[in-house]
This record gives C-alpha cells, structure tokens and sequence, in this order.
C-alpha cells in the first residue's frame, strides 16, 4: 500500500489540528495497468499452443451397385509395366518385364521383397509450384498372388510330379494388382499404405487436397521406373506417345475431408482421377481405387 507521509507540527498557542486532505493521487487504474503489463509480458514469453496433432484418413470407398447393403472401403490399384519386345503392357499385368522371373515372384526372393513402390503427395500439379508434403511407401510383396502352371522346365515341376501332385503343376505368383484396406488377411488384402497421416485441425494448414505421384523401386535392376496415370500407346499409331505433359499424365487427386456429422469415417479421403480438364474447369474428375475403376499406373516409356 502506498500513502504520504505528513509531518504535524504541534504548538501550544494552537487549539486545533489542519489535516491536509486535498492532496492528489494518481493510484486510480494502476492495479489494472500492472495486470495488462503482467498478462502482456506472460504472452511474449510462452509459447503459443499450437496444435500439430494428427490422425489416420481412410478411404471414402463406395457402395457397389451389387450389393448396396454393404460399403466397400478398400482401395485398388493395378500397376502396368512395358515389355519393349511387344512393344506393349501385357494383360493381365506382370512383372516379367521388370526382369523377374516366375521362379523368384513364386519363392519371394529377396531382390523382390525389397522392391517398393512410393506414392508421394505435393500440395500442387504444377512442378515450379508444388511442395512435397508426405510420401508412403508399398512394399511390393504386398501384391496379389495368382496361380499359374509352372513352366516344365522349371526344377518345381519335377518336384510336384515327383510328388505325386494333382493334374498340373503350378504355383502362386505375384501380379502387379493391390488391394488394400482397413483390416489385413495377409493374403490379399494389406493395410499398409492404406491410411493416410495428416493434421486433425485446418487452423494452421489449410490443405486438404493432394496430387499422388507414382514410382516403382526395382530391388532386382536398382533402377527406378517412373509412373503415368494411363496408357502412354498411343491407339493411333500404337506406339507410346512422344510428349507427356504435366500436370496432365502424372497425377490422381486426392482429397480430403473431415465429417461433422455422424458420417462415418469421421476422417476420409477420396481419390479421383486427374487431368487438364479437371484442374481448367474445377469439375470433379472420375472417383478411382473402387471396383470397376481401379487405380492405374503405367510404366513411363522415355520417348
């Protein structure tokens, strides 16, 4: 407490005391100033919360047409690689043209076990203004497995003959296809790369929408082989086209969303195909990674 300190002077002669009581203050609205000084000071040095947390996203899915009493959450994919002595991409898909044989996609040789494909994200198609935001990565033994007959030449034929086997010989084999989803069997379906992580809250980064690039990492060659979002054979001449343009063949969209509702899930993303139309007009492109519209990526074929 603050006060003024009087002196009072005592006299015989004098019969009464003055009390100085007009003096001036100036403790009106102090005590407030020195709460806003506090308060300031407390802000400049704490830091501000900032809220970085983040969540798993998972794939909007549809409802197929067959079976509407069900939602089909897996996404799919279908990769594609180019066999120059046909001059084509083989159908169903393989990855014979990679240099692999069905020997080593049937025992799971280490050179294709640690093969992989990487799916990155930027926040743009257009290359001088995107950033990479995140990347995920697919091993590639997380593949479909198909049987096939093995060829007679191969040394587990005479083994499953020897064996006394069944009609003919034949083995599981992967197959460039994918199918992931929430929950995995560890055959068919996987549920690595199917989430994606990414900020719970839009105050301190607002974006939602994504564009996926594709690369296939060959453990077998060590060479890299770059992805297109469609057939580069040109139907024309059938030949592979001689000019790709960004950001028209490299990219599917990915979007984003947080439900409010009681939709569920509460935080999904959903993948649609991607081109010049779609990004000059803002027009939704087709929904891909459902049945019927798989995912596709090709194999780019330097002109």
């Amino acid at each position: 407490m603050t006060v003024n300190r009087i002196q009072i002077r005592a006299s015989l002669n004098d019969d009464s005391v003055v009390i100085p009581i007009g003096q001036t203050f100036d403790e009106a609205g102090r005590e407030q100033l020195i709460e806003t000084y506090e308060q300031t000071e407390l802000q400049d040095n704490i830091n501000e919360i900032i809220d970085y947390e983040t969540t798993t996203y998972s794939h909007t899915g549809v409802v197929p047409a067959l079976n509407p009493l069900t939602h089909d959450y897996k996404t799919y994919y279908q990769f594609w690689f180019y066999n120059a002595t046909g001059n084509t991409y083989p159908m169903p898909p393989t990855y014979i043209p990679q240099s692999f044989t069905e020997s080593q996609l049937a025992k799971q040789v280490k050179s294709f076990t640690n093969s992989f494909y990487k799916f990155d994200y930027y926040d743009s198609p257009y290359r001088k203004q995107q950033k990479l935001m995140f990347s995920i990565i697919v091993t590639a033994n997380q593949s479909k497995r198909e049987n096939v007959p093995i060829d007679p030449s191969e040394y587990e034929y005479v083994v499953q003959i020897a064996e006394g086997v069944t009609g003919a010989p034949n083995w599981d084999i992967y197959v460039p296809e994918m199918t992931l989803g929430p929950i995995s069997d560890g055959e068919n379906i996987y549920s690595e790369g199917y989430y994606i992580q990414w900020l719970k809250s839009r105050e301190q980064m607002q974006n939602d929408t994504f564009y996926m690039s594709c690369k296939f990492f060959n453990a077998e060659t060590g060479k890299i082989v770059r992805m297109v979002n469609r057939n580069p054979i040109d139907p024309n001449t059938n030949v592979p086209y001689t000019f790709y343009e960004y950001p028209e063949w490299f990219y599917y969209e990915v979007k984003l969303k947080i439900n409010n509702t009681t939709e569920n899930p509460k935080y999904s993303y959903t993948i649609r195909e991607c081109n010049n139309l779609t990004l000059s007009t803002g027009i939704p492109g087709q929904q891909a990674g459902v049945i019927g519209n798989p995912i596709n990526f090709f194999e780019y074929v330097n002109p």
